[in-house]
């Protein structure tokens, strides 16, 4: 990782209105289609997302506390582990088909495969 994306990481950390290129950026290094954050503490402090489709759909999720309610929010916020996870990481193949979050929110838009870290 480059000195200036350390840089623009902790610069968006003071500067909220940064995070969307800074995830931009992070999801164009990953190869991933967008790129969100959601800071919670219980209730959603802040969420930000690379690009405006991600805005439009995530934010309001999030927001709504669908996000921070789910099964796959506190399988990945309980398991402590430094580092990314992944769905595999958290669920077995039958349960993920299973999960609610994943049949309602995520796979009828296209979205379901992450990558996440906790701190």
């Amino acid at each position: 990782m480059s000195n200036d994306l350390i840089d623009q990481i902790y610069e968006s950390a003071f500067v909220p209105e940064l995070w969307p290129s800074t995830l931009g950026v992070l999801a164009e290094i990953a190869a991933a289609r967008n790129g969100w954050l959601a800071i919670a503490d219980g209730d959603l402090r802040l969420c930000a997302a690379s690009t405006e489709i991600a805005r439009n759909y995530v934010a309001p999720l999030a927001a709504s506390g669908a996000v921070t309610q789910s099964e796959r929010w506190w399988r990945a916020k309980n398991l402590r582990r430094a580092g990314f996870l992944g769905e595999q990481d958290l669920y077995a193949p039958e349960e993920l088909k299973r999960d609610p979050f994943y049949n309602r929110y995520l796979y009828p838009v296209g979205l379901g495969w992450a990558a996440a870290t906790f701190f």
